[in-house]
């Protein structure tokens, strides 16, 4: 699964907002195993295109834009000046880490890729996360990705500088804080 922060503005209620905005790939939040408080979540047939616009708000800024009404799902707000159907609510608590960042993104909208995304080789916009099969490892996954990527350099030489790794995400997520985090336990 992807996502990727943007910019927009969004209009609700009359009112243009500067929301923080995410695109995912429509099996994020299932991945994830995040449930919706209201309505629903996205599914890859939410990312097809020519699928209708849709978006998921987080429960907080669900109360205060829309006053917490739970009527709010099937609701039109407009991005970018385009209508987009709300179809669901993220629960209060969700957060999602992705390094040292605790993304509690206000709208979320579906990936979509555009032809530039789907062409450039080298603009690095994803975050990618993905489960590990039972009995895998990060190790295995890693010889796996090495070899998909070695099979996509030789389709795109210029990547031959380029890298890919694995990272456990309760690993990535506490790197910053390790160092200090060690010292307080050995204290």
């Amino acid at each position: 699964a992807a996502g990727t922060w943007t910019t927009g503005i969004v209009g609700v209620n009359g009112e243009s907002l500067k929301p923080s905005l995410f695109r995912v790939t429509g099996n994020l939040l299932q991945m994830l195993g995040v449930p919706a408080l209201y309505g629903r979540l996205f599914t890859p047939a939410d990312d097809s295109a020519g699928a209708p616009d849709v978006a998921v708000l987080s429960e907080a800024f669900w109360r205060e834009h829309l006053g917490g009404d739970p009527s709010a799902v099937g609701r039109t707000i407009r991005v970018q000046g385009r209508p987009f159907t709300v179809i669901g609510i993220l629960p209060r608590d969700f957060r999602f880490i992705q390094g040292t960042r605790e993304l509690a993104e206000d709208v979320w909208l579906p990936m979509r890729f555009t032809d530039r995304e789907l062409g450039g080789r080298y603009s690095n916009f994803l975050m990618l996360v993905g489960r590990l099969a039972p009995h895998a490892t990060a190790a295995t996954a890693q010889t796996e990705l090495v070899a998909l990527f070695d099979g996509l350099i030789a389709t795109y030489p210029s990547l031959r500088s380029e890298s890919i790794r694995v990272v456990p995400l309760q690993a990535e997520s506490v790197r910053a804080v390790r160092p200090p985090l060690l010292l307080v336990f050995g204290a």
